[in-house]
């Protein structure tokens, strides 16, 4: 009779730049969330505003099509890149 000998699997640490790239994508998914969450009410509600004041005969509501479109839209592009944390400890090693 022969015995045989199983191996057993070595256990290992994950490596620190596979905790540092998961940190990574992380941010980066918070980011990307972030600037989709801030940025669609923008896009919907110009396109509801537009779609409204062609279709109905108010034409006042092109001008609210163009302030909560184009205008907010902008506004809302400046305070996202003013607050993006690409600097952060998330982003460094890059």
């Amino acid at each position: 009779m022969n015995a045989t000998t199983v191996s057993t699997p070595s256990i290992r640490a994950p490596k620190p730049q596979a905790a540092a790239n998961t940190e990574r994508r992380q941010t980066a998914q918070t980011e990307e969330r972030r600037w989709f969450v801030s940025l669609l009410p923008s896009f919907v509600a110009g396109a509801l505003f537009f779609a409204l004041s062609i279709a109905t005969d108010a034409r006042w509501l092109i001008g609210v099509a163009v302030v909560l479109g184009p205008i907010l839209m902008m506004l809302t592009f400046i305070y996202l890149c003013v607050s993006c944390d690409s600097n952060g400890r998330g982003w460094k090693n890059a």
